[in-house]
């Protein structure tokens, strides 16, 4: 009874009101109004002999549908409002009883309106909206959000409505699944799923609570739920059942049979007098109250139970196409190779999400699957909150609770929108506090507008991602625009493989194939949205396809499923379009509802309809999957490329009216992906005018625009490519946009050979581009040109490497290996082993891609000598480790064994790439190493190199020979200091404690001690130090720079210190320590570390020291800003601080470019039109490239495209 009473009490509860509450008012129960609608049968003239016969066989739902199929519309909404009593009815005591509790929550199966009245009545100062029905599709979002209350739902329909009553069984199918109202039913299911529920006026025998229970029957997993009935007179037996079977405790109460033969109910009322009496107030759960290590309450577990059922319910696409996902690797430093690995590039999505890291970026096209990825995600996460909540064993280290939240409904306020989704009761302080949170950030290309441009949301997402440190943040968006600042590693969401894709359409007989977009056409079937929709039939593209025949097969079809619904014609893409063009226009693709309705109503009339309202075309799209309703009263297309597209088309119409339109467009990138289609939908002398203007705004817009120019396109991109050599001398070295498109995107023919090998001679990325479309038009006939290309250019690493090597990989063959060998013996005396691994780097590592994916046994037999006894030259040694890298293999990490004991010192990277970086499904043998093995990685002690991977090598065959494990161990004996902990380390990783006893002993030697010791090995210990902040400081504050480096490099991805957590003390300490030291890595990491874990107040303090025209710092003040996830923006600069800035552009390089200049994420869009732009007339080489620079980067975290 207590129980009942705190369920009752609490807000967020559902009273779930059945025709037993009704009867209280003389309304009919179910047998009743079947009983009456046959009496209206007869009154109007009709039999109503079926009517009665199926009501006695006890078939309702039949019966009811042969009284409806003899009634016209009218006359079924006479009947229903006359069986209702509507306007008639008075609401019962009983009514006053339900509204009193604390629950403000109510849905209803009766038609009639006493709840509402009731609700007037007796609680006239709070606002309850209209009820909700299944033909208010578009606002069912507003009643199944974990903080919605004060709402009345009626999934069967409400009497004022008669098109809503839900009756007959045709009428029930319309709820099902592909039923026009399927969306009312799904949100009754998420209510049920999660939220308290209390039954009342419901018979265990009544239709409409069998009904309940087979969707309960769904959804219930065990276990406990709060789901309560009260009902009159059922048995312990039936209590026991359905609280087992079906999770709902059925509270009894005791009718009285009177001599009429009627029942007597009173007793409802005495047992709901129960319940209100001295009912207990009820507020959120404070989890803090409950203390770190203790269980969690009962109370607590069934508010995560029920957010996760909430959370869970996501439908699953069948099949599933496999994705992964690859890390988005940047152009190599100039100077020297930087390897970038990342165990979780390759990783199928659903692992990458499941096990990855625990801050990230996710990248994809259109279609490619993102927002599918993150709710199945969120979703298989919710799963397992809802196993442990259901088991026996809770604790809360096992818990992770998953949070999706969509930013299409971004208001400015992240932790707002975030704690929006989670109930009352568990506040996102507290479960942030007492449990690990998975987060999923979808769509945040996405933002409105108003956020994007003046670069609000940056303040605010990163006071979010400090707040939620110990958050795992994932991020889904087009691209990484507007998200630098984070420093969250990207990784781009793959495409389904081509291979799948064709072989599933030759299953289907589906022919697709040649035209001009051949290439387009097959890499949106690469994405999951568009392909379901090929495999499914509900689109159909001819052979020679063309990207928009997408979209026009898709609003084709639905204009034929708008005429068998509505019986008329419409111009819907008309009226779709105008809303799409308004959407992207305003920036925010979640669109008001009034206005798409009002848009409707417009349109409507203009044409002169009849007989159709906007609000049921809305109901209709929703149901057709084609809109998607939000809170807010808000509503948005279910792709925003089709968003896009619809937008094209308007776009296209006003252009062809008022061409200076376009001008406006340009500026604003959110219009890039529609631009491309608008010029798609246009006559070719409007394209041309079109496409003209889109080359004076921008180079790079016009090389993926080109494609969709009809007339004279080889020429135009002759013209383009002839602009690319001077349009990238401007350019940050780090900018890859006209590589990425003259690779992929750009429509080439033989005609444009001599200008590819033009831009080939460029060298660099732009080279490697070029390479890769010239080998795509010449074949093989150009693969001994290239390799030998790659020769003469073997210190280029992004041309070989990046171009090249890519290009002739697909005609690799046996006798390559020979070409290799011998182009590699020409310039052996280049490459020794004193050489920095920089030397003749591009052809190494080119030469290790072109024969990657060849047989290891042949690689062997060409690249080895055919004695072991022979020596073998490095530049083979290194082609050969090269190679072994990204290959994942027994052979492999045999030949990597092999090389070691001849001793290639390289062969140990090989070794913990291939064993440390493998896959589960990777099965690799590890019998072939032997004792050897291990004095001769543990020989490389002394070789002080900082990027040695010998120990990591070390701990892979440990970690996989325990029987060598114990030789390590045994080996370490015979060592002391720090090289004794390591080795003992690495055979049994769980001795961590050593390691940090050890840095104790470190942190108070002095300099010639610490010099002994292999300090170089710690950045390649997994160290976490939280709870060892203070030996961390103490190591640091020793001022060792080679020691403080390993260590700094160990902590640069760890998210244990929070922003104020670190003593750091006076901080011009820290600064003076930075500008003494004249290396680059230590002063990035030391930086870094300040940016991150400096406290507020010392972060604020720091600026004031940058304000300072005579602050020594500066320059190392302006790295620490830059690496901070700071929501700082020139605003905060004094004058002279910006003159410094400003000056700092006039230098020949700017530090660190591949973060950026920090006015560039700093400038706001006033600071650029009024201190950027008028500084571009005079200026003068390197001020001027340096400008273009700092505008464009401030330009894409405004969403905008600044006009030089």
């Amino acid at each position: 009874m207590n129980k009942l009473k705190q369920i009752l009490a609490q807000e967020d509860t559902v009273i779930f009101i059945g025709s037993g509450i009704s009867s209280w008012s003389g309304l009919p129960s179910w047998s009743g109004l079947i009983e009456k609608l046959a009496a209206f049968l007869d009154e109007a003239g009709f039999t109503a002999d079926l009517v009665r016969a199926e009501a006695a066989r006890g078939d309702l739902l039949q019966a009811a549908s042969y009284g409806f199929d003899k009634l016209t519309k009218h006359q079924i909404g006479e009947f229903i409002r006359s069986a209702c009593r509507l306007g008639v009815a008075e609401p019962h005591e009983i009514h006053k009883k339900i509204v009193s509790f604390g629950a403000r929550c109510y849905v209803t199966t009766n038609y009639d309106n006493l709840l509402e009245e009731a609700l007037r009545q007796w609680k006239p100062d709070s606002f309850f909206r209209s009820p909700i029905t299944n033909r208010h599709l578009t606002e069912t979002a507003e009643i199944v959000h974990a903080r919605a209350i004060d709402f009345v739902f009626k999934p069967h329909g409400d009497a004022a409505d008669s098109e809503s009553i839900i009756l007959t069984r045709e009428q029930y199918r319309e709820l099902l699944p592909q039923g026009e109202r399927h969306s009312a039913l799904d949100s009754l299911k998420m209510l049920l799923a999660s939220r308290p529920v209390v039954y009342l006026g419901f018979g265990l025998r009544d239709p409409d609570f069998i009904y309940l229970r087979d969707i309960l029957s769904n959804t219930y997993k065990g276990g406990i739920r709060d789901h309560y009935a009260i009902m009159a007179d059922v048995t312990d037996s039936e209590c026991d059942y359905w609280r087992r079977i079906y999770g709902i405790h059925l509270n009894s109460y005791r009718t009285k049979k009177l001599p009429d033969g009627t029942i007597d109910h009173s007793a409802l009322l005495v047992f709901l007098n129960s319940l209100l009496d001295s009912t207990p107030a009820v507020r959120p759960v404070n989890l803090a109250e409950t203390g770190d290590e203790q269980e969690c309450t009962p109370n607590i577990i069934l508010s995560l139970a029920r957010y996760a059922a909430g959370l869970e319910h996501t439908s699953k696409a069948d099949p599933e196409f496999p994705i992964r996902v690859r890390l988005e690797r940047t152009n190599h430093k100039a100077g020297g190779a930087y390897i970038q690995l990342d165990k979780f590039d390759s990783y199928p999505i659903e692992k990458f999400l499941d096990e990855g890291p625990a801050q990230a970026l996710l990248i994809g096209l259109p279609g490619a699957g993102k927002t599918y990825s993150l709710r199945q995600a969120a979703s298989r996460f919710a799963g397992r909150l809802s196993a442990i909540c259901l088991s026996d064993s809770f604790k809360n280290k096992d818990i992770v609770v998953p949070i999706y939240i969509d930013l299409k409904l971004y208001r400015g306020n992240l932790i707002e929108l975030v704690s929006q989704s989670l109930p009352n009761s568990l506040p996102l302080e507290e479960i942030t506090r007492r449990f690990q949170l998975k987060i999923f950030l979808d769509s945040f290309n996405e933002i409105p507008r108003e956020y994007w441009e003046s670069g609000a949301y940056e303040a605010d997402f990163t006071t979010f991602a400090a707040t939620a440190k110990r958050a795992s943040i994932i991020i889904g968006s087009r691209t990484d625009d507007g998200l630098s600042k984070l420093d969250f590693p990207s990784y781009c969401l793959d495409q389904i493989d081509e291979d799948v894709v064709a072989d599933e359409l030759q299953r289907l007989g589906i022919e697709i194939g040649g035209g001009r977009f051949e290439h387009e056409v097959r890499l949106i079937l690469q994405r999951p949205f568009y392909f379901r929709f090929i495999t499914s039939g509900a689109i159909s593209l001819p052979k020679e396809a063309h990207p928009r025949d997408f979209y026009q097969s898709f609003f084709s079809n639905l204009h034929k499923s708008f005429l068998i619904r509505f019986g008329k014609e419409i111009q819907l893409e008309e009226i779709l379009s105008i809303m799409a063009y308004d959407a992207i226009n305003r920036g925010e693709e979640a669109y008001p509802l009034p206005d798409l309705l009002r848009i409707m109503r417009v349109q409507i009339e203009a044409a002169g309809i009849i007989g159709i309202e906007s609000k049921d075309i809305a109901n209709w799209l929703v149901s057709s999957s084609v809109l998607i309703p939000y809170i807010g009263g808000r509503i948005a297309f279910v792709h925003q490329s089709i968003t896009e597209y619809l937008a094209a088309k308007e776009l296209a119409r006003r252009y062809k009216e008022t061409p200076q339109i376009l001008k406006e467009k340009l500026k604003l990138t959110r219009w890039d992906q529609a631009l491309f289609f608008t010029l798609s939908l246009l006559p070719d002398r409007y394209a041309e005018a079109f496409f003209q203007d889109v080359i004076k705004t921008d180079i790079v817009l016009a090389l993926v625009a080109v494609k969709y120019i009809e007339v004279d396109r080889d020429n135009y991109v002759s013209k383009l490519l002839a602009r690319i050599p001077d349009y990238i001398k401007d350019l940050d070295p780090f900018e890859n946009r006209v590589e990425w498109t003259l690779s992929y995107s750009l429509p080439l023919s033989e005609t444009h050979e001599s200008q590819l090998r033009e831009l080939m001679a460029l060298g660099n990325t732009i080279g490697g581009a070029a390479a890769m479309r010239l080998s795509e038009i010449k074949g093989s006939e150009v693969k001994d040109e290239l390799l030998l290309a790659m020769l003469e250019a073997r210190d280029d690493y992004n041309y070989c490497c990046n171009g090249i090597s890519g290009a002739i990989k697909p005609f690799a063959e046996l006798e390559d290996i020979k070409k290799v060998a011998d182009l590699s013996d020409l310039i052996s005396d280049e490459v020794t082993s004193d050489s920095d691994e920089s030397a003749a780097q591009g052809f190494i590592s080119g030469a290790a891609i072109f024969l990657g994916d060849l047989e290891i046994s042949d690689i062997k037999l060409g690249l080895l000598p055919s004695n072991d006894s022979d020596p073998l030259t490095e530049i083979r040694a290194r082609i050969l480790c090269n190679i072994l890298w990204d290959n994942r293999s027994t052979a492999a990490l045999e030949l990597a064994g092999d090389l070691l004991l001849r001793g290639v010192n390289e062969a140990a990277t090989s070794i913990h790439f291939i064993g440390g970086l493998s896959k589960p499904d990777e099965s690799l043998s590890w019998e072939s190493f032997s004792d050897a093995h291990i004095h001769r990685l543990i020989s490389m002690l002394d070789h002080k190199e900082e990027d040695s991977w010998w120990f990591r090598a070390l701990q892979c065959i440990c970690k996989n020979r325990p029987d060598l494990a114990k030789t390590t161990n045994s080996l370490a004996s015979k060592l002391s200091g720090l090289a004794n902990v390591l080795l003992r380390y690495c055979a049994e990783p769980s001795e961590i404690n050593l390691v940090l006893d050890e840095l104790e002993k470190i942190a108070v030697m002095d300099y010639a001690q610490r010099n002994k010791q292999p300090l170089y090995l710690l950045n390649q210990i997994d160290i976490k130090w939280v709870g060892r902040e203070d030996l961390f400081i103490k190591i640091l504050r020793g001022r060792d720079s080679k020691l403080a480096l390993s260590i700094l490099k160990n902590t640069s991805d760890d998210r244990d210190f929070q922003q104020g957590q670190l003593d750091f003390g006076p901080i011009e300490w820290w600064l003076d320590w930075i500008i003494d030291e004249d290396d680059y890595w230590f002063n990035y990491f030391m930086s870094r570390l300040l940016a991150l874990c400096l406290s507020k107040e010392e972060f604020i303090s720091l600026i004031a020291e940058f304000n300072k025209a005579e602050s020594k710092y500066r320059a190392v003040i302006t790295n620490i800003i830059l690496y901070r996830n700071n929501e700082i923006t020139t605003d905060d600069f004094s004058m002279d601080a910006i003159s410094f800035l400003l000056t700092d552009l006039g230098r020949m390089e700017i530090s660190d470019s591949w973060r950026g200049h920090l006015l560039g994420q700093t400038a706001t869009e006033q600071f650029v039109y009024e201190r950027l732009f008028p500084l571009l007339p005079e200026a003068k080489a390197p001020l001027l490239t340096n400008l273009k620079n700092v505008i464009r980067q401030a330009g894409s975290r405004h969403g905008r495209r600044y006009e030089f």
